[in-house]
């Protein structure tokens, strides 16, 4: 109802300027009547847009209507034949009309107690004085039609314009509940991260645990081995120290190269940049020759999956050195829409029978753990090769209605 508070003025400045048309151009100063009524009538009109203008003017609107159009057709009766300006306050009152009712069936009825009003004032202006005054009651009913299309099409815009708001409000709270999602998901996603890099750290300290602390304690046994022997038999005891020496190298190795996964896992690197990284520091420290291969966009590779890629080549080459004795290794990365597949091949020694040890038993945990399956394929002198595959979540989208 803001727009009739915004309407009052207009409205009460037609109100007196009809009134000053009446009392000082129509009115002929004769009949008390007409003259006490032009004051009633301007008293009326005021105390109507005093309502229009209240805090609950919704409740005084049906008063303020009826209270005006009874003027109005007042001023048709008290002024029979005179003009038909009375049917421009008719056109005033539907402007508010059309403003402020939304019941249409509310409406109908305003429309035809305009109607029955209209034809009473056209009788009895009839039997007054003998006029139809069809020229002017037509030319005035045009104004009243023309008032309610425009109060109408005003509706429509003040309707639409609130609509707008409210769906802009819904579109700014959507977009901060969105925003907000969005913050929690990328905390959740860092969280994951993290918690993923954890898991592979005791992986790593798991596997230093057991492989780096079994070497050493062989290293100590056939220390002591070769102390006994060097009273004994001075050839056997330099076999000894060479394989103390090899232990101790083989060692060293495997705990620089899980120091530097360690030291990785807290860069900001790319899974590219960390397997690039991987294959310099094999090559230098095994001699191990390595070729990579990628089929796909490395984006698409989920980011808590990419550490468990890593693990699983790093493990691949480390069993294709240490148990393989082999010389190349090829490493192929396939990225497609509905799996990821990593095939890690070998020229070694091979195994008639795999038998999963630690490493392959804890590279089958990582792999489960993201819904992957491993296949390990292997026969005696044609090399070892491990076949990872992870299945991509799959989403389906549906919009609009089928026809």
């Amino acid at each position: 109802m803001e727009s009739l508070s915004k309407l009052t003025f207009l409205r009460i400045i037609m109100f007196y300027l009809i009134c000053f048309v009446y009392y000082f151009i129509i009115f002929d100063g004769n009949s008390n009547l007409q003259r006490y009524f032009l004051f009633a009538a301007i008293a009326i009109f005021t105390v109507d847009q005093i309502l229009l203008c209240a805090k609950d003017q919704e409740r005084w609107i049906h008063v303020v209507l009826t209270m005006d159009s009874l003027v109005a057709a007042g001023l048709g009766l008290v002024f029979p034949g005179t003009t038909g300006l009375y049917l421009t306050i008719f056109g005033i009152i539907g402007v508010t009309l059309f403003l402020a009712i939304t019941d249409k069936q509310i409406i109908r009825r305003y429309v035809a107690f305009f109607l029955v009003i209209w034809a009473v004032i056209i009788l009895y202006t009839y039997q007054a004085t003998g006029k139809w005054q069809l020229a002017e009651n037509v030319l005035n009913t045009g104004f009243v039609l023309f008032g309610s299309f425009v109060g109408s099409l005003i509706r429509k815009l003040m309707d639409a314009r609130t609509t707008v708001n409210a769906q802009y409000e819904e579109l700014n709270t959507s977009h901060a509940a969105l925003k907000a999602a969005h913050d929690q998901l990328r905390l959740y996603s860092k969280q994951v991260e993290e918690l993923t890099m954890i898991r592979e750290r005791n992986h790593i300290a798991r596997e230093i645990h057991d492989t780096v602390g079994h070497k050493i304690t062989a290293l100590l046994v056939q220390i002591q081995l070769a102390k006994e022997m060097m009273q004994l038999d001075l050839e056997k005891t330099k076999d000894v120290l060479r394989q103390c020496e090899q232990l101790t190298r083989e060692t060293l190795q495997e705990i620089r190269l899980s120091v530097r996964t360690l030291h990785e896992d807290g860069e900001e690197q790319s899974m590219l940049q960390i397997l690039r990284k991987l294959f310099q520091d094999y090559s230098k420290l095994t001699n191990l020759e390595t070729t990579f291969e990628m089929d796909g966009d490395p984006a698409s590779i989920p980011t808590t999956l990419q550490p468990t890629i890593i693990r699983i080549i790093q493990e691949s080459l480390t069993n294709a050195k240490r148990h393989g004795q082999a010389t190349q290794c090829s490493v192929m990365l396939n990225c497609q829409h509905e799996n990821i597949t990593v095939r890690i091949k070998d020229d070694g020694k091979g195994v008639p029978e795999v038998v999963p040890g630690f490493g392959l038993v804890n590279m089958r945990e990582r792999i489960l753990d993201h819904g992957g399956t491993l296949q390990f394929l292997s026969q005696a002198d044609e090399g070892f090769e491990v076949i990872a595959e992870f299945p991509m979540k799959k989403l389906k989208w549906t919009a609009g209605v089928s026809q």
